[in-house]
């Protein structure tokens, strides 16, 4: 072989290598083939009313963490196949009411619950509120719930909700009142008002979050009145009943209403499986509020969602990767 066509080879050679070389230092991180790893968060249906927070969540995700895909994923049915959907690997993510994610942890409460205890759910923390709301009619005698004690008491809760007959034994519970005194009925939610005026119930129990489209039904009707739970009340249900964090409707939320109404609050929390990657649990959370404020811009639900109301009114274990966040962030669950 000639020494110009060596010479002719050798240069090729280098000037490949130059161009591998250069390609590999200049290409970014981003522009790298990262795998993808889908993220499947399930809700109950497009009108939930907790879809609108799942969809910027997920989109939140999608954006800032370039290895993840997720989206929402409906999953209508029973609260007790919903949960196990998650406990059993169908789905990652799925909200439910701080009560409820408790009952179902502990096998406790709602009849499909009992004995069968779902241990392996874990949380992500607390992220929006559905306030108490304890419902009168305008002409009613009732200022308090004590003034209910020694008789029977009609309640009527919506059948959207009608976990919320557990609630609101727990609640006269409280105030000393048996739970065989108090009579449950349900209604959609759009009839609770009628009911009330037709004295067909002597009060509503309901949780809502007041800055949900729901709470527009309560807004548009006529002849409520909201009571007020007292402070030693607030302090004895929160500290006996782990998923209940003190709360209130600011006045003038809804029609006449001026004055705050003091309460409780049953906090929106995430949840998930325990055996989810560490790792990815703690990035998904530390993305939630390193972005928190886009999250807050896309809908008014979570307006009052800020890092340190995460860790209240949590009724099971954090999941390992954001208990992680929450302690870098000086937080103790």
């Amino acid at each position: 072989m000639s020494k110009k066509i060596t010479f002719s080879i050798i240069g090729l050679v280098i000037i490949i290598l130059g161009v591998v070389t250069w390609n590999n230092l200049s290409t970014k991180p981003e522009d790298s083939f990262v795998e993808k790893r889908i993220i499947t968060f399930a809700e109950g249906s497009l009108t939930a009313p907790c879809y609108p927070i799942t969809k910027v969540i997920t989109d939140v995700w999608n954006k800032y963490l370039p290895n993840i895909i997720s989206t929402p994923e409906l999953d209508p049915g029973r609260l007790v196949d919903n949960l196990k959907n998650i406990e059993e690997g169908k789905f990652d993510f799925r909200w439910t009411m701080s009560n409820l994610a408790f009952y179902s942890y502990n096998g406790l409460k709602i009849e499909d619950f009992k004995g069968n205890s779902m241990k392996s759910l874990r949380t992500l923390g607390s992220f929006w509120n559905q306030e108490l709301h304890l419902i009168v009619s305008t002409d009613s005698l009732i200022n308090d719930i004590t003034d209910f004690k020694g008789q029977k008491v009609k309640v009527v809760v919506p059948s959207e909700k009608a976990w919320m007959a557990i609630t609101a034994k727990e609640l006269f519970g409280m105030h000393g009142i048996s739970p065989d005194l108090v009579e449950i009925t349900s209604v959609p939610l759009s009839e609770i008002a009628g009911s009330l005026k037709a004295k067909d119930a002597d009060i509503a129990v309901l949780a809502i979050s007041i800055k949900s489209t729901q709470s527009k039904i309560l807004k548009k009707a006529e002849g409520l009145r909201f009571l007020s739970l007292s402070q030693e009340i607030i302090k004895k249900t929160t500290e006996k009943l782990p998923y209940y964090v003190e709360g209130s409707i600011p006045k003038n939320t809804y029609p006449n209403q001026t004055n705050d109404v003091s309460g409780i609050i049953i906090k929106g929390t995430i949840v998930c499986r325990e055996d989810m990657d560490s790792d990815l649990v703690y990035a998904l959370t530390k993305t939630m509020f390193d972005h928190i404020d886009e999250i807050k811009e896309a809908t008014p639900l979570v307006k009052d969602m800020f890092l340190e109301a995460a860790v209240t009114g949590l009724a099971i274990p954090l999941h390992p990767g954001a208990a992680k966040y929450y302690t870098e962030m000086g937080l103790t669950p």
